[in-house]
């Protein structure tokens, strides 16, 4: 049994994109886009208000090849203005993500763009021998797994008492340690 999702397929001219919308178990769905937009020209943002209009809750990741950490070029003032004025979020490492024979022209170029995500992290991982260093993002969804109560009510059942003798042998012995310790 896997993850219940879906392809989504959104025209683009300035990026390329791979989208699923995932459903999850409280009958809502999440849209996750991975994109690569090529260096040169603009980002057009009504490209991504497609993507962000799409649903509810989104994740959008990849490389925007748009200066994030210094906001000094033109994609990145327009990436940081369009977050800013839909009340969306950028999710970014702290750690430059491309790196040039340079010295001045790291950057963050790879990093997500969020939409009522409440609690994300992203962290550059210095693993392989390229310009770019692949990110790690890890994103706490609510209401994605199913309650507690949802998971033991069908496992313990409303008898709170323990039955397995092994379990209550275990929980014995955790109890007379903690009592030890105190002494």
């Amino acid at each position: 049994m896997g993850i219940a999702h879906h392809e989504v397929n959104f025209d683009s001219v300035t990026f390329e994109n791979s989208a699923i919308c995932i459903n999850l178990p409280n009958k809502k769905q999440i849209t996750v886009v991975s994109i690569y937009r090529p260096p040169h020209g603009l980002i057009d943002t009504a490209e991504l208000n497609r993507i962000f209009c799409s649903n509810s809750q989104v994740i959008c990741f990849g490389d925007f090849n748009a200066k994030h950490s210094s906001l000094t070029n033109r994609n990145g003032h327009l990436i940081y203005d369009w977050v800013n004025n839909n009340n969306f979020s950028i999710i970014a490492p702290l750690l430059p993500t491309y790196f040039s024979n340079s010295y001045a022209l790291n950057a963050t170029l790879d990093f997500a763009v969020v939409k009522n995500i409440s609690a994300a992290e992203a962290v550059a991982i210095n693993a392989l021998h390229s310009d770019h260093n692949p990110v790690w993002f890890e994103f706490l969804l609510q209401m994605f797994s199913p309650s507690h109560s949802d998971i033991l009510q069908p496992q313990i059942g409303t008898d709170s008492r323990i039955s397995s003798p092994g379990i209550f042998r275990a929980t014995q012995q955790s109890t007379a340690l903690e009592i030890l310790r105190k002494q």
